[in-house]
This record gives structure tokens, sequence and C-alpha cells, in this order.
């Protein structure tokens, strides 16, 4: 018994969904390509957006994140020298 394809209008609300759980651009596109598939093989076309993606930089941390992150790093590489110092034992 075969069932029954799922409409595009689903495709749609169900794309909508993923956009207000704030999924990542990549996920929705994922989501996007198998459900494409799936109506390509009950012989239906849907059409929808690709999401470029946006893997700069800035999508991952602003620029205080950046600055704070720079400062952590400066800060414990001189704490690790420091504490080198004085670790060491004389000869």
């Amino acid at each position: 018994m075969q069932s029954q394809p799922t409409r595009a209008t689903d495709f749609t609300e169900f794309r909508d969904t993923l956009h207000r759980k704030n999924l990542s651009r990549s996920a929705i596109n994922n989501y996007s390509f198998a459900i494409n598939k799936y109506h390509e093989m009950w012989g239906e076309q849907i059409e929808y957006p690709f999401l470029k993606r946006n893997d700069e930089i800035t999508y991952y941390l602003n620029e205080e994140g950046i600055l704070e992150l720079v400062h952590s790093l400066i800060h414990e590489n001189t704490d690790d020298a420091s504490a080198q110092t004085f670790s060491s034992s004389p000869p």
C-alpha cells in the first residue's frame, strides 16, 4: 500500500518552522535538500530558495568577543611564561 506524498505547502510550513527555531542556514538547507528528494521521488517539483552560508568569522564572534578572546590569550601566554620562570629550579 502506497502512502500519499505530503503537499508542497507542508514543506513551506515546515521550512517556516525551521526558521522560527533559529536553526543555522546549513541545517535548513540540509532539511530542504532531503525534502526536495522526497518530493522528486513522488514526481513532484518543489522550489525553495537556497540559503547562502554565512561562515565568516563575524558569524561566530562579534568584535567584542574577538577582543576578549585575544586579550585572554595574551594573558594566558604571559601567565604561563611567568609561571615557568618562577617554577624553574637552579642547576
